[in-house]
Order: C-alpha cells, then structure tokens, then sequence
C-alpha cells in the first residue's frame, strides 16, 4: 500500500495545514473569549480583546497570536507588496501579545491605571520584548543568507530590509523611550498589524491568479469576495478612528466599542483567510509566489 502523501504532494499539504492552523488560532482566541465571558466574573465584556490579558484568556491571547505572527511571515505571499505585508504583520503580532493594553478597570486583581501597563508586569514585558528583538535579529540574519540570486533573491532582500528597519525601530523605542513604549506600543502594533492584513486583503481583490480556480467565474468569485474583505474592514478602520475621537473628548459612542470593533476585525480576517486557503487548497500558494509569476506546476504533477 503506498504512502497516501506522495512526495510532491507534501509542500501544498504542509502549506495547507499551515493555514488552516492560522484559521484555528483565531477561533482558539475567539472560543477562550467567548468562555470568559460566559463564566468568567461578573465584569462584562471589557473594553477590548486585548484587555483579556488581565484574564484566564492570557496564555491563549499570547499564544494564538505567537501562533498567528509565526504562520503570516512563514507563508509566502506574491513577491512584492503582499509578501512584505504579510512579513510586517507576522512580525507585529507577537509585540501586540508581549505588551498588554493599558485598561482603567480592575482584573483579576490588577490595579490598572489606563496610561500605562501595571508595575508588576513590567519585568515580564520588557524580557519577552527583549528576546523578541534578539530572536528577530537572528531570524533576520537567517533570512539573508538562505536568500537565492537573481530577481527573486532581489525582491526578497527588498522584504528583508523592510523588516530590519521595522525591528530597528522597535529595538530603538523600546531601548531609548522605555514609559512611552509600554503606554502605547500595544496599540502601535495592533493598528498597524490589521492594515496590513486590509493591504493583503487588496492585494488579492487586484491579483487572483490560481493554479486550482481554471473558470473566470469562479476567479471573478474570490476578487469579489477579496475586495468586500478589504472594503468590511477598511469600513471597520474607519469607524474605529471616530469612534476613538468621540472617545477622547468625552463623548463616548457605546459601551466596549472597541471590543467589538476588534471582534468585527478579527471576523474579517479569518474570513479572508478562509477564502484565500479555499482559493490556494491544492499548490498551497498563489502562483506567482512559486516560480515567479510562471503558472505552478505543484498541483499538475501526475499522482
């Protein structure tokens, strides 16, 4: 009886698996809420997801997100804009875990004042910050020198340096600016990380190209379904940033605003991803992110 997984079906498999793994993470994360809500103690929804930090949601909230960050920079995307995007993001997505949203509520015994994160946090926060960055130096310095020749090789060493002005940044906040890091480098990861996944979003609503989708038809179906993504969320933005204005100057629009914005979000983006994994089911990446915008052949191989 031969191996049900034949060699040239294993990379489409193992890029399927991994996306559908970044699917279950955000489900992992929604489910956890969901239960806290139900049983938790008598606080109500929250202000924020992220406020679920300061509840039994932690280790779940840290680790879909770790899982999550893992997942957007392993897999490839088209050479250009929605590579890098999807690089960035990855990248961002474990700072939005490491540094916990200041809350002006008390959780789970955490006397918490809303300009800042909680003193007895604080230590735990700046070593996983700090050995995020040294893991980022080194993945970085991987990435080179496993990076090919030629015009592939040049667009990925665009992506690179991309992303070690990124960690630049970040390593220079969080060494040279310590108070404001810990006040605002939660949100400023997490507005960025949800750009860029509209970004990604677009990308695809502009450039559907699938080895596995031969009808028009059916390519028109995911355009459509790509740009209504990236259109939700652009809307969801949007309407985050007046409700957030309306916030700040005391006329607050409705209760946990922005939890169920991020709920809205978060649908979003697994929606997306649900909709891409379908497109992408059996080369498991877009065709012009395997030999360079020449049509894949993974999925063509005789079995």
């Amino acid at each position: 009886m031969s191996d049900p997984t034949l060699p040239h079906e294993a990379a489409p498999k193992t890029y399927r698996y991994l996306r559908v793994g970044v699917v279950a993470m955000a489900v992992l994360l929604g489910v956890s809420v969901g239960i806290e809500i139900a049983v938790g103690p008598a606080l109500g929804i929250l202000d924020s997801i992220s406020a679920y930090y300061y509840t039994p949601v932690r280790g779940v909230f840290v680790g879909s997100l770790l899982a999550v960050g893992l997942g957007l920079v392993a897999i490839k995307g088209r050479e250009g804009p929605e590579d890098v995007m999807l690089n960035l993001a990855g990248m961002l997505a474990p700072l939005v875990a490491f540094v916990p949203t200041p809350i002006s509520v008390t959780v789970a015994g955490f006397e918490v004042d809303q300009r800042t994160v909680p003193a007895a946090l604080v230590p735990a926060v700046e070593n996983n910050v700090a050995a995020l960055l040294v893991l980022g130096v080194a993945g970085l310095a991987f990435a080179w020198a496993t990076v090919g020749h030629g015009r592939t090789g040049s667009a990925h060493r665009r992506s690179l340096a991309g992303a070690l002005v990124l960690l630049a940044g970040i390593a220079a906040w969080f060494g040279l600016a310590r108070e404001s890091f810990l006040e605002f480098g939660h949100y400023a990861a997490a507005v960025p990380m949800f750009g860029l996944i509209v970004g990604v979003a677009v990308v695809n609503a502009r450039q559907t190209t699938s080895g596995a989708v031969h009808h028009r038809l059916a390519r028109a179906t995911y355009r459509r379904a790509y740009a209504a993504v990236a259109g939700a969320m652009g809307v969801t933005i949007v309407v985050a940033v007046m409700f957030f204005v309306l916030d700040s100057t005391g006329h607050r629009p409705f209760f946990a605003w922005l939890f169920w914005v991020e709920v809205v979000l978060l649908a979003l983006f697994a929606t997306f991803w649900v909709f891409q994994t379908a497109e992408h089911w059996h080369e498991g990446l877009p065709e012009l992110a395997v030999g360079g915008g020449r049509a894949s052949t993974v999925a063509r191989q005789p079995s």
